[in-house]
């Protein structure tokens, strides 16, 4: 199944929230101050939080607390609050005029069901029954992605320990060696592989020649909601279980150029994204299927969303003479590891 172009956070949405100037036309801002609370009056936070102009999208911030403060021009506004693991809620018209004001906002929507979802149909991009457990799934999946792009700004002001790491594995992997560097300061959990533009990955692929280098290329979260990606791959429920609920992806029919498939896995109670894992595909010799990465998500105390886990392993060759055939040939040596972890830290 294709999945249907979807609305990706971009630069200029973030310039949106963070600008508290007078608009092009001198139209001052007005300040609206929102508590967000659930039907049980619980605060709620770690929500995506969007307000909604007779024009479109005025305004997106994650929410790192209860009370989020928006800034806009007088108008009327409906503000969509979006959450893991519950359908979007959207309120009735709320007025914004001048100056500064305060509501609080009780947010009633249904939780998602994943765990009952049902797979049926076989062929990548073929007719599925299954495309409707597809969506809720993968409508997960974007909200989680989303929310993650719209954190990195706020996870600045995040304590982590970071950890790289380099390790070297056997034919059997059974770990030779590991070699880790530790640092804790501002910042973390960002993206952790090198990439490129949605548009280049669907042009020229997953892999790059650097001399005699492979640059490996990695799917940041703008990639996986790119229409690009959305476009170059088929997608469909994998074989899930009581507790998780999996999203395959495969490239179409025909693509030949170095790409990934994979599958992300969300909690089937929950609906919390927990991993992305992909192999790499299409790869020339020596690579071909043996080249795979892996990243786990998890969520701050304040309710931002992060790498906390990551790596990229592939396999390692030497140069062997080999008298029944008179000729060197490459011989696999074992694999390579790189990787990391993030852990916020108390403040």
């Amino acid at each position: 199944m294709l999945l249907p172009r979807l609305y990706v956070a971009t630069a200029a949405v973030a310039a949106l929230v963070l600008g508290a100037a007078p608009t092009a036309s001198g139209q001052p801002q007005s300040v609206l101050r929102l508590t967000m609370v659930d039907g049980n009056g619980v605060l709620i936070q770690g929500a995506m939080v969007s307000a909604l102009g007779s024009d479109g999208l005025r305004f997106r911030q994650i929410a790192t607390r209860p009370t989020v403060t928006l800034r806009l021009p007088a108008g009327s506004y409906r503000i969509r609050v979006d959450r893991i693991g519950f359908r979007s809620f959207v309120s009735e018209p709320i007025q914004v005029a001048g100056g500064s004001s305060a509501i609080r906002l009780v947010v009633e929507s249904p939780r998602v069901v994943l765990k009952d979802l049902e797979v049926s149909g076989s062929s990548p991009c073929g007719p599925t029954s299954g495309s409707t457990g597809l969506a809720a799934a993968w409508s997960e999946v974007r909200k989680a992605l989303e929310i993650q792009i719209a954190s990195r700004g706020a996870l600045a002001d995040e304590v982590f320990r970071r950890v790289s790491f380099r390790r070297t594995y056997d034919t059997n992997l059974l770990r030779l060696s590991n070699r880790a560097d530790t640092a804790t300061g501002l910042g973390g959990g960002g993206t952790p592989f090198t990439s490129a533009s949605p548009s280049d990955l669907s042009r020229l692929g997953f892999l790059r020649r650097e001399g005699a280098e492979s640059l490996f290329l990695g799917p940041t979260e703008e990639v996986l909601l790119s229409d690009e990606f959305l476009q170059d791959h088929c997608w469909q429920l994998g074989k899930s279980s009581s507790n998780t609920v999996i999203v395959e992806f495969t490239p179409v029919p025909g693509r030949s150029i170095p790409d990934i498939r994979g599958s992300l896995t969300l909690d089937a109670v929950s609906a919390r994204l927990q991993t992305l894992e992909f192999t790499y595909v299409n790869l020339p010799q020596p690579y071909r299927d043996e080249t795979r990465g892996w990243v786990e998500f998890a969520t701050s105390p304040s309710g931002l969303w992060y790498v906390t886990a990551w790596s990229i392993r592939l396999p390692t060759y030497v140069r062997r003479y080999v008298d029944a055939v008179n000729a060197t040939i490459l011989v696999r040596s074992g694999y390579s590891e790189d990787g990391g972890i993030a852990v916020p830290l108390p403040r």
